[in-house]
């Protein structure tokens, strides 16, 4: 008896070598997403204050629907491996460039809302192609546990994404909570201060004067 026969079905599509190579793809690919796109939008909300933008740059995510038919065409030119591998260069290449510009100060809200609306005429076709090269890798007593598989890769990216958002959404707000708080109290202290150096000082006895005061002064 072989070893597939004995594995149960979730794990005997793991026997197949295009499949063991594409689900660590699929699974970082839809992490990526999930995590570039409440971060790029939290970042255009934070720079523009404006709702309107931000439903611009969820908007663009889903433009490439209307080139769908056409991605499928070339995945039938090309072979849907090899578009697929397209496609992910692309999403790398655009993740690089995000990178590069935030690390040189040079990422606005238009820059983003550029690279989103190029990189959305692909997302919405990468679940298409995934599912497409499942189907033509996987035998068919397996392609339901492959599908289910792939399907809660997508849901755990969700989670996980979310999760490391939010991670970072909490660091950041306490950050900047504690220096709002430190800029307040050295504020008021030396606000204190300066209002304690302009303050009379009533009730005071004078300076007595110096001797070479006195010796001037003839007493």
């Amino acid at each position: 008896m072989s070893d597939n026969s004995n594995r149960s079905p979730a794990l005997a599509v793991f026997s197949i070598r295009s499949y063991r190579f594409q689900w660590p793809a699929d699974l970082l690919i839809s992490c990526a997403i999930e995590m570039e796109i409440p971060i790029l939008g939290w970042f255009i909300l934070i720079k523009t204050n404006s709702v309107f933008m931000l439903a611009v740059f969820g908007g663009l995510h889903y433009i490439g629907t209307l080139l769908s038919p056409l991605l499928g065409v070339a995945g039938d030119r090309l072979g849907c491996r090899n578009l697929l591998l397209i496609m992910r260069s692309i999403f790398t290449l655009f993740a690089i460039m995000i990178l590069t510009l935030v690390l040189i100060d040079w990422l606005t809200p238009v820059v983003a809302l550029v690279i989103a609306g190029f990189g959305g005429l692909l997302r919405p076709s990468d679940g298409m192609i995934r599912n497409t090269l499942i189907s033509q890798s996987v035998p068919h007593h397996l392609l339901m546990s492959a599908v289910g598989i792939s399907r809660i890769t997508q849901d755990s990216a969700r989670v996980l994404g979310a999760g490391k958002f939010r991670v970072a959404l909490t660091v950041t707000s306490n950050c900047t909570v504690d220096g709002t708080s430190a800029s307040a109290v050295s504020a008021a202290e030396a606000k204190e201060g300066r209002e304690r150096a302009m303050r009379p000082r009533w009730g005071l006895p004078a300076a007595l004067p110096s001797p070479r005061e006195e010796a001037r002064s003839g007493r």
